[in-house]
Parts: structure tokens; sequence; C-alpha cells
């Protein structure tokens, strides 16, 4: 591959990627000139790039013409060397039970692939294949979904989501087949509180495959991690308080002891206050916090896909980000 591995971890190495909301108005339209306006902001930040279509925004719950004006407006604004990883996956409504539909999950993977290609995306974020579970049953089917994505031609990431946010708990064994994928350049470690499978995927990377990114998608636990070996970090929560991050990594990776921690102080508060119980209202969360900072309009702050929230949260949102000197 002309971008391979090592190119991957030097470009990425210290920086922030964050995984970026689509911006709804209440009805579930996209509210295309808060997304423009929010591109725009983002564009400013230090970041090496966004993820887009991922879990965040909502990338297999939309449409394809809504796809297709989302991606337009980030490649729009993420000029120079600023990449797009997109989300690349199937929806299912119930456990694959049949080639056939094997091969439909498969090939709608693809086709999503290949028009993140032609919008002019970077890299893929492979959608963990939660219609093959148990992973026990299915790891050769695990490792051949990946195996068709990689075929598209462009880097894969492969993704361990939490169980409780439609993740598939991949198996040493499977992890271990993924990274024998040329194209497969690293992995996005999101358990969300897992504390124990972050020190085991981060061993076996560690002691057999080195050259593999080790991806924070810990926003709970985004300190640790880089202290585990994280590369680099694409997370949800850097779609607010954007530089806070980006700027946590760069003093981590440039040895500023002192200022790491106080700046892990202040990222822990905040993901605490953004990924809690319940968990899929993560996404309603940040987008208040961009409404609070004046970042998008109170009419862009909804999320069609994600439950109802307390208006309690909200008030603990505004505190924390008041305390952290991000309002």
């Amino acid at each position: 591959m002309e971008k391979n591995r090592k190119w991957w971890s030097e470009k990425l190495k210290g920086g922030l990627i964050p995984a970026v909301p689509a911006l709804f108005h209440k009805d579930g339209l996209i509210h295309r000139d808060a997304q423009r306006r929010y591109c725009d902001h983002m564009a400013q930040q230090d970041i090496r790039g966004v993820a887009v279509w991922v879990h965040t925004g909502r990338g297999l719950l939309l449409s394809s013409e809504n796809r297709e004006f989302v991606m337009s407006a980030w490649r729009q604004c993420m000029t120079g060397d600023r990449i797009i990883v997109a989300g690349v996956g199937a929806k299912v409504a119930s456990p694959i039970a049949s080639t056939a539909q094997l091969r439909d999950y498969f090939d709608e993977a693809k086709r999503m692939g290949r028009e993140a290609l032609n919008l002019g995306a970077d890299a893929f974020l492979a959608f963990p294949p939660f219609g093959l579970l148990p992973v026990e049953k299915h790891e050769a089917e695990i490792v051949a979904y990946h195996e068709e994505i990689a075929q598209l031609g462009a880097p894969v990431f492969a993704f361990y989501f939490h169980e409780g946010g439609v993740g598939v708990p991949y198996s040493e064994n499977v992890l271990r087949k993924l990274f024998a994928i040329e194209a497969v350049v690293g992995i996005k470690v999101a358990t969300y509180n897992d504390v124990v499978r972050v020190q085991d995927i981060a061993r076996l990377i560690e002691e057999s495959y080195p050259d593999v990114l080790f991806v924070s998608g810990e926003d709970r636990m985004l300190p640790y991690t880089l202290m585990r070996g994280a590369v680099c970090a694409l997370v949800g929560m850097g779609a607010i308080c954007t530089n806070l991050q980006a700027n946590l990594l760069k003093s981590y990776f440039a040895g500023h002891a002192r200022e790491f921690l106080e700046l892990a102080e202040k990222v822990d508060r905040l993901g605490e206050a953004t990924f809690l119980d319940p968990l899929e209202g993560y996404v309603l969360r940040l987008l208040w916090a961009l409404e609070l900072q004046g970042i998008i309009p109170p009419e862009a702050a909804h999320d069609p896909y994600g439950p109802e929230l307390p208006p309690q949260q909200r008030t603990r949102l505004e505190t924390v980000l008041r305390a952290i000197g991000e309002l």
C-alpha cells in the first residue's frame, strides 16, 4: 500500500480526530446552514481531520442524500493535509442467519465505502458487524467483513466498540487476524468503561503488532489510554472543546507532565458530563455543548435518533463547561 501503517502512524501521532455529529432540525431534516457553520468552526481547530458518518454522526441512519451533503461540507473545509475518516458498515435489524443475508450485508457496507471514496474520504472506520454475534460462532465472517471493506483500496481502522453501543467484543484470535490484514492500519478502541479490555488490547499491540495504530476512542479514559500507548484519539468528545483535547495530546507527547495533568483533570470532568447514562444520549449532550458555546443555533441541537434527556443533565454540562473555562 502506498500509505502504509508507518505513514499513518507518523501522520496521526499526537493528533486529534473528532468524531463529528450531523446537525438536525427538530423535524429530523439536516440543518444545512448550521452544518456549514460548524464545519467552518472546526476548520479553525487544532485537528488532524474529522471522522464523519460514524456513530456520533449517525452514519448508518442517514439517507444517501444526507450523507452526500455532510461529507461534501466536511471535504470543503478539511483542506490541505487534513484527512476524513468515513464510517462504513451496514444496518441490520436481526442476527444474520443465512449466506444470502451475509452477502447482502457485505455488499451494503461496500456500497457505503465506495460512496465515501467518491466523495473524498481518505480512510474507513469499519462499523462493528453487529449482525455477527456471538463472536465465537462468526469469527471467520467477522474477518471476511473487514477483508471485503479492505478490497475497496482505502486504509481501514477496525473498531472495538463497547457492547452496550451495538458493538462486537472481538476475541484475541479475531484481533490477530484483523491485524494481519495489510489494509487494517489501526484499531479504534472504545469500550466506554472496560479498563481491563483496554489494557489487554494495548498489551497485544505492544507485544505483537507494534506497527498497528492504537487509536483511543475512550472519551471517559482519554488521558489514561495515552499512557497505555494510544498514538492518537478519534473521539466523539473531540467535537466539543476541541482544542482542550488537542492540547492534552500535544502536552503528553511533548513530555510536559504538569500541563498534561492539569488538562487531564479538565478533560475527565468533560467526559463525566457528556458520557453517562443513558449513553446514547451523548450525541445530544455534545449538541447542547455546541449550542451553549454559541457554535450552533438552538434549532440545530437535536438528535432524532437518541433518547430524551432530563434537563438536569444540561444544567450539569453547563456547570462543567464553566468550571473548565470553556464558556
